[in-house]
């Protein structure tokens, strides 16, 4: 139990207990829009195509999309579908820490078939995020 646990960087242990290099990280003093999707642990900005899983009547009824701020500072967002059959809890608001929106199936107005829409979301900075939605209405 006297030899050394914390610190390997290759196969010969250290002469001594290491602590490894640390970096704290502050959020900036700004307003700065993150999205996330259920499913995915991909976040927009940092990539462009966010995806939920395919509705179907026979599955789970609602999927979410989470909104958060990566600042401190607090901003005014909106989330707007393309197809009147895509429902959302909530399609704007004022956003200083998170929200989530869920997303859901209409399914009195949605067309029979293969059916796609897409969710904007307009927060901060240049553009927004487009969630694609897909469902199948047998």
């Amino acid at each position: 139990m006297d030899q050394t646990h914390i610190g390997y960087t290759h196969w010969n242990n250290p002469p001594a207990d290491v602590m490894p290099w640390l970096a704290t990280s502050s959020p900036a003093n700004v307003s700065d829009m993150g999205v996330a999707v259920e499913g995915t642990a991909n976040v927009w900005p940092h990539i462009d195509r966010l995806v939920l899983d395919q509705f179907s009547p026979f599955g789970q009824k609602q999927r979410y999309i989470d909104v958060f701020n990566k600042g401190l500072m607090p901003f005014e967002f909106s989330a707007t579908a393309s197809k009147t059959w895509v429902t959302l809890s909530h399609n704007k608001g004022l956003l200083t820490n998170d929200t989530r929106i869920l997303v859901g199936v209409d399914w009195a107005k949605a067309p029979k078939g293969e059916l796609s829409a897409t969710v904007f979301i307009k927060g901060t900075g240049w553009g927004g995020a487009t969630v694609n939605i897909s469902a199948f209405n047998p």
